[in-house]
Parts: C-alpha cells; structure tokens; sequence
C-alpha cells in the first residue's frame, strides 16, 4: 500500500474512533471488569489479522477510486444517525461495524469489500451477551445439561435427585452424610466460556483455507466439544463434592477444574485444524510450475529399436 493510502486507512480509523468513542471505551471498560466478557478484548487484535491474512490472499493491492463514494458515503451517514438515535447496544455496535465499512469504500472503492468484509464482520463478536437473554433461553440449555449430569451421576452410584426450579438442580448426599445441592444456571452451563470459544473457532475457521462445507464442519465439531466438556465439569464438580465435600468442590475444582477443561479443549480443537490444515492435497504428485507455462509433461520412454541383424538371422534361419 502506498503512501495515499496508508493516510486514507489511517482516517478511518480515527474517524470511527472519534466518532464512536463513548461506546467504544464503555465496551472496553465492560470487557476488563467483567471475567465473562474478557475475551471481547481480544477481539480487535483478531480483526487485525485476519485483515493481515486477507491482504496477503487478496488479488490485487486496493487502491483509491470515486467508484464508491456515493455508497460509501450514504453508509457512514446511515450509521452515524443509527448511533446517536438508538440506545440497544446491538445497533450500536452494528453502526459502528458499517461505518468502518462505509468509510473504507468512500476512500477504496466498492473493491475493498474483498479485503475487509471478513475482519470488520468478524467485529460483532465483541457484542456482550445480556444476562436477560440468557436467563430467558437459560432454562432450555440447563434442563439438557442437568438430565445428562442426572443420568451419568446415577450410573455411577452416587442416588442422586433431580428438580427444576427453572434452572436444573441435582442434589445428593455425599459420603460423610453431607446434602449437597447444585444448580446449573447461566454461568455453570458455561455459556460465555463457549461464547470465547465460538469466536476463537471462527476466527480459525477463517483463517484456514478450505470449503465452506469443511469450516462448517470445523465449528460445529468445535462447539458440541465444548458443551461436551462443561458437562463433564459440572459431574467432575459433583463427584468430588460427593467424595471430599461441598469445599473442595466448590472452591478448587469450580474454578481451576474449568480452566483445565477449557484449555484441554482449545488445544484439542487447535491440533484438529492444524491437522487438517496440514492434509496431502489429491493432486501433490503432480509437478507444478508457473501457472503461465502449464503443467511439466510427465517425461517420455525412449523408443524402442530393434536388432536388424537378429530380425536378418531370424529369417534366414525359418527359411
């Protein structure tokens, strides 16, 4: 990128920061004070590369044009009325992801879109969930995840019952006679640790070259091993409640217990991308070369000869 644009990219995103700057600091000062929301600090820099890889796959260097400033500019007007208009910090965020996008095509052209369609999308990861929504739809996720701690705790012995007051509760006894009593509600059920690691998976699944079909796929895996994992936090919680007490369950293995998991599963999920990342291409046999000049032609078996004077004797002597 020249020097033109580098000023150009520059201002826009002084602009937006300017712009959105008391949103943007309260959305920062949410994400350091509240544990469920640290991951949207990272969100920014995972943007910045994957605009980084964007660039190095895009077919041409952007470059300035008028093509767009008409969209461009109707865009960032849209988006600045929707910002100071409405108080949902959806639509906030929201202008402030199509103002960068409007403000890129003002000074790019229509063009860029193939550069920065992908990072600037990927920004709406740093929507934090409301706790409404969650204790709303909460209750569904939590009657799954606690007939299935339900189910396996009873397989194992441990007489336990189960009860929804919405929120599922398991309760047991445990093996000194003390009644022990969990309930999965919203932060058990590890719904903003899967909501880190969706925007850690998407952010993968962005970076690796394939199909659609096979990011899918990628994520999809990456989400239900997850949720495969919080469910076996919360029964490793109540086991070692049952064994060693409420305490000891609630104060070591709550905490530390999950961290585990959580990285066990980020670098489980990490080395299946790399594995994949890494498969044999069908055609790698075949030798290439610059795609200007073609495929090198596999070399040819010289041809045969034939002894003369053996084919001579030959028929001399069946005469």
């Amino acid at each position: 990128m020249n020097k033109k644009g580098l000023v150009s990219a520059a201002l826009v995103v002084a602009s937006a920061c300017l712009i959105f700057f008391p949103f943007l600091g309260w959305l920062m000062k949410f994400a350091l004070y509240n544990s469920s929301a640290n991951y949207i600090i990272m969100i920014p820099a995972a943007a910045l590369l994957l605009l980084y890889d964007g660039k190095k796959r895009f077919a041409h260097e952007p470059e300035e044009g008028n093509n767009g400033l008409v969209v461009g500019a109707t865009l960032m007007a849209i988006s600045v009325c929707v910002f100071y208009t409405q108080a949902y910090i959806m639509l906030k965020l929201a202008a402030f992801v199509f103002y960068l996008m409007g403000c890129s095509i003002f000074f790019f052209g229509i063009q860029i879109l193939g550069l920065i369609a992908k990072p600037v999308l990927y920004l709406f990861f740093m929507y934090p969930i409301p706790f409404t929504f969650l204790y709303d739809y909460g209750p569904y996720l939590s009657g799954f995840t606690g007939n299935v701690v339900y189910a396996v705790l009873g397989g194992l012995g441990l007489n336990p019952t189960y009860s929804e007051v919405p929120m599922s509760v398991i309760t047991l006894t445990s093996r000194s006679g003390e009644t022990l009593t969990f309930t999965i509600d919203a932060p058990c059920m590890g719904v903003f640790s899967l909501m880190s690691f969706l925007a850690f998976a998407v952010f993968l699944a962005l970076m690796l070259k394939g199909s659609f079909f096979k990011k899918a796929v990628l994520m999809g895996l990456g989400v239900s091993l997850m949720a495969s994992l919080n469910t076996l936090r919360i029964i490793g919680i109540c086991y070692v409640g049952w064994m060693y007490g409420s305490q000891t369950a609630l104060e070591v293995f709550h905490t530390f217990g999950g961290w585990v998991l959580f990285s066990l599963g980020m670098v489980v999920y990490l080395a299946i991308n790399m594995k994949l990342a890494k498969e044999k291409p069908v055609n790698a046999d075949v030798e290439s070369v610059n795609p200007a000049v073609g495929f090198k032609p596999a070399p040819m078996a010289p041809p045969r000869t034939i002894d003369k004077p053996l084919v001579r004797s030959f028929f001399e002597d069946s005469a």
